[in-house]
């Protein structure tokens, strides 16, 4: 599932898992997390251009279920896992060179962090809009 077009599969089964949830369930969460861990793992094994097309695919996914979840818990991870999938567009935009685009999305990711108190999230997405900061300087 490394390949390019292993790529689509995981964004597939999100996509099926939210057709018969759309508020989102507890296997809706397990597989945004499992795709934030596959994009994250395999991050170098693609171009960054076609990885940040599935990511904003798998992300844009969520949309329904984090305007409406479930319940709280079911949001709250929604929320994780949408965070660290902004988080990943952050990164990928800044290897991009679209550095605007990288400054959006890291700045989606640090308030979803934040309202979900994941420190670690909020932390990462510090640390790359410094990245993004430092660059403009340079």
């Amino acid at each position: 599932m490394t390949t390019a077009s292993g790529l689509p599969a995981v964004r597939e089964s999100l996509r099926l898992a939210l057709l018969d949830a759309p508020h989102g369930s507890p296997l809706v969460v397990e597989l945004a997390e499992a795709a934030v861990e596959h994009y994250a793992l395999n991050y170098s094994h693609h171009a960054p251009g076609v990885l940040f097309d599935e990511v904003h695919a798998a992300r844009g996914l969520l949309g329904e279920a984090l305007a409406a979840p479930a319940d709280g818990v079911t949001g709250a991870e929604l929320r994780r896992a949408a965070g660290w999938l902004s988080a990943l567009l952050g990164n990928l935009a800044f290897h991009l060179a679209d550095r605007s685009g990288a400054r959006a999305h890291l700045a989606v990711a640090a308030s979803l962090g934040d309202r979900v108190g994941d420190d670690r999230l909020v932390a990462w997405t510090l640390g790359s809009q410094s990245m993004v900061a430092r660059l403009r300087e340079i």
